[in-house]
């Protein structure tokens, strides 16, 4: 048991006093056998307060885990500036026990308000909450040790909100329910280029609301020497909206990273030239579960990132993310882009919505698949794009399937096969549902002259202006209006009556690329959509028959 402060009032009196006493003693010691950290309190305010800055309360104390430094007002419930740059915190002095609080006083509105320099300077085993921060030309938070947490604060312009200090490896960090507005670079920042120093471990940044110029959230290893490692990385819950540049990117350079056990779920993003953008995600592990990218919202992009880039990363899982209204003054302004070097990576059941492309070939795509291995995508639905899917450089493609997916009113190509497609790439394309709009003078499929040939059969092409274009038609298309139940409102189920049921390539369903097998793939009361013996559908919702249908985007939640 370690030797706390305490500071408390016991009141006795009659015959019951040396019970109270007692009693007393006893919960202190069971606490302190606990590990519970009893701290003194120190108070800031401008008169009647143990100091008037919190740096006297740092420099003139010798804090320990469990101590809080709280920031008042004169009155409860009133509001207080201080204008001081902070620098606190326990730093080797900290253990597990507890952590230093600096703290406003519930109820009150406290601002920090640094006209150069950090607001705070927050060092290790700190807690930081329910303050404000202004930061004039620098950070408003600047976190120099790890076990910290940064929880419900407001920070008001500066040029980075929350920055993670990049002279030595951190742990152990939350950032979560904090407000920033007004943010003239980066809403939180970790970046660094020095070989000896780049790793993030246990990084959790939840439910902040951010508004910034430049990225919402950057965590950045630049240099692109081997072996850095980001694990244990949650972004989750987050509102990020930008003016330039993409609302999250996080990067750690060179071919031997070691980044897993990432997880980007459930944010929101908007503005900007694009919404999230990897580079260098690394291998999975026993230890460390694959990473993915689920759940986000991404919106109104005018910009060449688009919705989701992902570059030389591996084992990545992009799922359920509703990707919409995205233009581009350029080139690429796509949907998902699996971009050079990526291995292992599943694209299933996303909504990709209204790309405008920019009038030439390679915009507003769906799904754009460069030179990489291990790729498929299934049961994602894509409407009103420019393009449907694009596969395209130099290195090789390998095991790549493009399946069972909904690529509706697609204004230009459906498929597009560039001249980089020539080293022996191996693509499969089959299962998918394409609809024209008779418009752009668009191909079902379109192959430059010099690429090599791919696999194209098993799908469903409709009002598309032309058919295909050097690459020779699949055998077994079907060429007709495959009958949704109302495409008009985007309910892509099949009539009993379509052309697509039991037109597809069972062979997807037990191929080496498929990461499910024929008895995977079940309703929710456990029943096959494919009985054995039966065919499986073309598009990303699985007829069932009896008066209705069963969308492969749920039933494969299962797996």
């Amino acid at each position: 048991m370690g030797i706390y402060r305490l500071t408390m009032m016991i009141y006795l009196w009659g015959d019951n006093m040396r019970k109270r006493i007692t009693i007393t003693a006893l919960a202190l010691l069971v606490m302190g056998w606990a590990g519970v950290a009893w701290g003194a309190t120190y108070t800031v305010c401008s008169s009647g307060c143990d100091e008037t800055t919190g740096d006297a309360v740092c420099d003139n104390n010798d804090l320990a885990p469990g101590d809080i430094l709280e920031y008042r007002a004169d009155t409860p419930g009133g509001t207080a500036q201080f204008n001081e740059n902070l620098a606190c915190g326990l730093n080797d002095k900290g253990d597990a026990s507890a952590d230093l609080i600096i703290r406003g006083r519930e109820g009150d509105n406290i601002t920090i308000n640094a006209a150069a320099g950090n607001s705070i300077l927050v060092r290790g085993y700190t807690n930081v909450s329910n303050l404000a921060f202004f930061s004039g030309n620098t950070s408003a938070i600047f976190i120099a040790g790890s076990y910290v947490t940064i929880d419900n604060n407001r920070i008001t312009g500066g040029v980075r909100g929350v920055e993670i200090q990049n002279s030595s490896a951190k742990n152990n960090i939350t950032i979560s329910n904090n407000t920033l507005s007004g943010i003239t670079n980066y809403g939180i920042l970790y970046e660094y280029n020095d070989a000896a120093i780049r790793n993030l471990d246990d990084i959790t940044i939840s439910d902040n609301s951010i508004t910034a110029e430049t990225n919402g959230i950057r965590l950045r290893y630049s240099a692109s020497d081997a072996g850095s490692i980001f694990q244990r990385i949650t972004i989750s819950g987050n509102t990020l909206a930008v003016t330039s540049n993409a609302g999250l990117i996080i990067q750690s350079g060179g071919v031997a990273t070691i980044n897993k056990d990432i997880s980007i779920r459930d944010n929101t993003l908007s503005g900007g030239t694009g919404g999230i953008a990897v580079y260098g995600f690394g291998a999975s592990s026993d230890a460390y579960g694959i990473n993915t990218i689920s759940g986000n919202s991404i919106d109104s992009v005018v910009g060449v990132t688009g919705g989701i880039n992902l570059f030389y990363s591996q084992y990545v899982d992009i799922y359920e993310n509703t990707i919409s209204n995205i233009t581009t003054g350029s080139v690429d302004g796509n949907g998902i882009l699996i971009d050079h070097g990526n291995d292992n990576i599943i694209i299933k059941r996303n909504v990709i919505n209204n790309l405008a492309g920019n009038g030439v070939v390679n915009s507003g795509i769906a799904i754009m698949i460069l030179d990489s291995t291990n790729i498929e995508a299934y049961a994602n639905k894509c409407l009103d794009t420019y393009m449907g899917v694009y596969y395209s450089g130099d290195g090789p493609h390998t095991n790549i399937d493009v399946h069972d997916n909904v690529f509706a009113r697609v204004a230009l190509h459906g498929i597009y096969i560039d001249d980089a497609m020539d080293d022996g790439d191996d693509t499969t394309t089959r299962n998918n549902i394409f609809t024209g709009t008779l418009t752009g003078g668009g191909y079902k499929c379109y192959r430059e002259a010099a690429a090599d040939a791919q696999t194209v059969d098993y799908n469903c092409f409709d009002d598309f202006d032309n058919n295909y274009f050097t690459q020779a038609a699949g055998a077994n298309d079907v060429n007709t209006d495959p009958l949704f139940v109302s495409a008009g409102d985007d309910n892509f189920n099949l009539k009993s009556n379509s052309p697509c049921i039991d037109t597809g390539d069972n062979a997807v369903l037990t191929g080496a690329s498929s990461i499910y097998s024929l008895n995977d793939i079940l309703l929710w009361d456990g029943s096959s959509v494919v009985a054995p013996g039966e065919t499986v559908d073309m598009g990303a919702y699985e007829y069932v028959g009896g008066g209705g249908a069963m969308s492969l985007m749920l039933t494969l939640m299962l797996n």
